[in-house]
């Protein structure tokens, strides 16, 4: 899951950088089908951005003690070195 917002957040970056230092040289004559489609895509990432984020796990923890035991300690004998 870090992964997953880690190359979200890279995501993010890049977008705002390109459309920060091209987008204002690219409307400096209007809007034209380029620019346009531009947007589009701008819109696009943000939404896919949004999805990649979206909370869909429920993120609990639980330590029960007495289950940690029977499972690694009272199972098996330890063995040797």
């Amino acid at each position: 899951m870090e992964s997953l917002n880690t190359q979200a957040g890279k995501l993010i970056f890049a977008t705002a950088s390109v459309s920060s230092l091209l987008g204002g040289r690219a409307l400096l004559d209007g809007l034209g089908l380029w620019d346009w489609l531009a947007l589009a895509l701008l819109f696009l990432i943000g939404l896919l951005v949004v999805i990649m984020l979206w909370p869909y796990y429920n993120f609990t923890f639980r330590f029960d003690p007495e289950q940690l035991l029977q499972d690694f300690v009272d199972k098996n004998p330890s063995g040797s070195m």
